[in-house]
């Protein structure tokens, strides 16, 4: 179970502790683990795909009978797994990619549902010829690139900053920068929002992650 703590006094450790990262990691381990629980997002939960929209207009969960929009939340809320199809064609549940090749006149906008489901993002039919080729030609995939160019520059920046710096890591209140034998640095979790919370990304796989 993920536990989590009052940021600033994990800042405030850090700011003491002056760099001492044996000290930080001892103080930041006893401070008190908040009572809160992480929320799940409508767009993020497994009844969202289902929700139906009433004669007022209101989409409808069926979970909890309640009206919703993509970034209520409420205690139902189950967050959707990820389909074993994402992981072949390397998009994620409800990400638009398109796919571009001769059989089609131009290329056509897709979404894999968090029920495996690939779909037309525009609501037409995807026939099972369309399935079939896109799955078997998954190359022809067009993508949004994960990292933004500014992160980029940034793990650019880094590695010439910390030459022994390898790999960065979403964890707890901030971003930490370390290699196999110790943690370099602390940054803010702002300078990189594409990571992840728990996240570890070698800074060369962010380097090479731009287009």
């Amino acid at each position: 179970m993920k536990e989590y703590i009052e940021r600033a006094a994990a800042l405030d450790v850090v700011k003491r502790t002056s760099g001492d990262y044996v000290a930080a990691w001892s103080e930041i381990a006893h401070i008190p683990a908040a009572d809160v629980a992480e929320v799940v997002r409508c767009k993020d939960c497994q009844y969202y795909q289902d929700a139906k929209i009433n004669k007022k207009g209101f989409l409808i969960c069926p979970s909890s009978g309640m009206e919703i929009t993509e970034t209520d939340y409420c205690s139902y809320g189950a967050r959707m797994g990820k389909p074993r199809i994402c992981e072949v064609l390397g998009v994620e549940v409800n990400q638009n990619f398109q796919f571009n090749d001769f059989p089609f006149d131009e290329p056509k906008t897709y979404f894999v549902g968090a029920n495996g489901e690939i779909r037309n993002a525009h609501g037409g039919e995807v026939t099972s010829s369309e399935l079939c080729y896109i799955i078997n030609n998954a190359d022809y995939i067009i993508r949004k690139p994960r990292w933004t160019e500014q992160e980029v520059e940034r793990a650019k920046a880094i590695k010439m900053l910390y030459s022994e710096a390898e790999s960065i890591e979403m964890y707890g209140f901030g971003i930490r920068v370390f290699n196999r034998k110790l943690v370099i640095a602390t940054l803010d979790p702002s300078l990189f929002p594409s990571l992840r919370s728990n996240e570890i990304i070698t800074l060369d796989e962010i380097i090479g992650g731009a287009k």
